[in-house]
This record gives C-alpha cells, structure tokens and sequence, in this order.
C-alpha cells in the first residue's frame, strides 16, 4: 500500500509538472496578490486608489481571471508609515504567502517595505512612491509606471523655462522623496539657465511655514517650486497667498484634485501641476472611467475631486500587472512574471502620459508625464483647469 501511493507523493513534494501549488501564492484557480495603501492616517487620501485597484482586479476576476485564475487581491494598511508599511508588507509575504504585489504610494514607506520584498525575492509593481531611490540602486523585483521625482522635477524646471521664468525658488521636504527632488531641481536648473536662488525645507506633518515663506519672498524669485505632499502643499498655498507671496507656484503630482476643496480658490490661481496622465481627471479621456466609477464605487465617485489622478492609476495601472501575468503564461513563476514584465516595450494603459516599456536593466516604466494650470476667472469668481501638455524626458 505504501508503495503505491509512493509515486504520487514523490510527485507531490517534488512539484513535478502538473501539481498547481508548486509556486507561492498560486493554486490551480487562483493568484494570490498583495496590495499596501495608506487606508488611515493624515494620507488616507492617497490610499482611495485601492478602492479602484480592487474595482480593476474584479472586473479581471468577472471575465475569468488571467489563464483561467482568479485574482485573491488582500489589501493591508500602511498608513503612509514606514514602520507600518514593513509591517504590512511582511504579513503579505510571510504570512499570506502573496505571489506579488501591487500598489503604494508614499516614498519614504514603501522603500522601506522593499527590502522585505528583495530578501524574499517577491516581485512588487508599485503605483506612485516618486522617490528615485525606489529604483535606484536597480533590483530586480521592484516595477513603476509612475513620475519619479526626478522626472517631475525636471518637468517643473523645464516649465519654468517655458514660462519665461529665470528665477526659481524650491519648497521641499525632507524625507526621501523631497531630497530627490532637491536633487532634480539643482541638476535641471542650472542645465537650462535657470537660478535657484532660494531653497527651504520643511518636516512632513508641519502645519506653519511661515518662516521659510518669508526667506523665499526675500529672495525675489520669479516662481516657486513645490514638492511636498498634498496635505503640506495646500498649507503651503494658503500661507502664501495670506503672506502677499504673489510669485507663480510649480507644484508636483502630489497636488491632487482634492486641493480644490481645501484651498480657496484665489490661492490655486496660475498654478501649475504636473500629471502623470495624459489628460486631466474630468477630461474626455476619462469619460468611460468616471461613469465606471460611479456604478461600481458611488460613494467615491461622490466625493469632491473624484477620481483624482491616484484613483485613475490604481485602476489603469492594473494592465501592466494584469498584461505581466497574461505574458508570463499558465506554468507562472515569480521568475516568468518578472521576465515577461521586462518584456513589456510601448506598452499603452489608457491613460498614462506616455507609454509604459521595461527591460532587464531598467525597471522605471514611465518617462513621459503631461502637465495642467488652474486659472481663476475674475468676472465669474469660475476656478478652471486646463492641460498644457506632455513633455517626454527620456
């Protein structure tokens, strides 16, 4: 009797050809995915992009999953947090035992959850951390079709150049993401003829930047560049349109339409953001999207600023997973998903400002990104939005 069921279990331990649980988070039916947002703290708003993201992977999931697997998509808080993020990311790999995963936003957070990714050699195609460090140094196992803050701050420069601008003062912060991004400015400016003639930093959570608002207005520049987050950039505006500081302000991808709401609108006037798509969030592009949004997510699609640019990239964005695993074929292993996601050259999702391409020494899939202004109409009091366009900076 041992003998005969000998073979089987040979077979079985081995993962010979034929037995569907030979990788880690497949089955026979199902690809088990992780995804980390910030659900809670002072950037849940970031974190809405999941809602879209899970509205992706069930539309995937009702017209029979990738090569006859369905997506098991389990979503943890990170809060925007480095010590939650590790912590998040280390129950998806070692506790639910994920395939790969998907998603995060902030900087600072998911570069640190990386290296949990990198020891266990987990693929991980991340949605908008713009930290250049989230690429560099190069591994193997970390994706992004996303601005970095290279690539934004080189358009910010450029802009500026546009704009007839000469000279640029920058706000920034001073975690990961910000230095990046001081480091983008000081290369770009000066390549392009531009003086920085003023650079201030604050911590992320401040709430006063009244100090370093008055050095920058001292310096005389002739636009200020920001790159911070959401929740500091709309203070940033306000403080400084109360402060008289009248100078054209260049923000990054972390203004979202949210800022409508929390920023009067005198303030948002002549500002320029940058976008990592190719067409502002209530343009034409996203028409089919919106309505989408509405029937399969109502109460996000009810919210003022709804989808904002994160929304639209949780839900797009899913292609380049999605297309990963279709390349990757039946007999999936994390080895193939990473192979055939290299393999991705011009890749279209609909809605980003350029096309996505990978190869086996450079996973940074984004090089393109497109850019907007809010202008206020001073007959109507009217806030308006209008794109500009898109530059690519490969």
């Amino acid at each position: 009797m041992r003998r005969h069921w000998l073979p089987y279990v040979t077979m079985v331990l081995l993962g010979l050809p034929g037995f569907a649980g030979a990788e880690t988070g497949v089955t026979n039916d199902t690809i088990k995915v992780g995804s980390v947002y910030a659900v809670t703290g002072a950037n849940a708003q970031y974190g809405l992009a999941r809602i879209s993201t899970k509205m992706a992977f069930d539309e995937i999931n009702r017209k029979g999953g990738i090569h006859g697997r369905k997506i098991e998509l389990i979503i943890e808080d990170g809060a925007c947090d480095r010590a939650k993020s590790v912590a998040a990311v280390k129950k998806l790999v070692h506790s639910d035992q994920v395939f790969a995963l998907f998603g995060g936003v902030c900087s600072t957070a998911v570069k640190a959850a990386t290296q949990s990714t990198i020891e266990a050699k987990v693929p991980w195609v991340v949605l908008s951390p713009a930290a250049q460090n989230i690429m560099d140094p190069f591994t193997p196992y970390v994706f992004g079709a996303r601005p970095s803050s290279f690539d934004q701050t080189d358009l910010l420069v450029r802009a500026s150049k546009q704009e007839g601008y000469k000279r640029i003062a920058l706000m920034t912060s001073s975690d990961d993401y910000g230095v990046q991004a001081r480091k983008g400015v000081e290369k770009a400016a000066p390549q392009l003829g531009l003086q920085l003639v003023a650079t201030e930093i604050h911590n992320f959570g401040d709430t006063d930047f009244t100090p370093q608002l008055l050095k920058i207005q001292a310096a005389k520049p002739d636009a200020i560049l920001l790159t911070s987050y959401l929740k500091e950039i709309a203070i940033i505006l306000r403080q400084s349109y109360e402060l008289g500081l009248r100078a054209p302000r260049l923000a990054t991808a972390s203004v979202t339409t949210t800022i409508e709401k929390i920023v009067p609108k005198e303030a948002l006037d002549n500002l320029i953001a940058v976008t990592p798509l190719k067409d502002i969030e209530d343009g034409p592009t996203f028409a089919k999207f919106r309505q989408a949004l509405k029937e399969a997510a109502p109460d996000l699609a009810a919210q003022p600023g709804m989808p904002d640019y994160l929304v639209i990239m949780g839900y797009y964005n899913v292609s380049i997973f999605a297309e990963g695993l279709k390349r990757a074929g039946r007999d999936l292993t994390r080895e193939k998903f990473i192979a055939a996601l290299e393999s991705i050259n011009s890749f279209d999702t609909g809605a980003l400002a350029g096309k996505v391409s990978f190869s086996k020494t450079d996973h940074d899939g984004l090089r393109s990104l497109g850019y907007y202004r809010y202008t206020l109409d001073k007959a109507s009091g009217g806030l308006g939005r209008k794109f500009i366009g898109t530059i690519d900076l490969r």
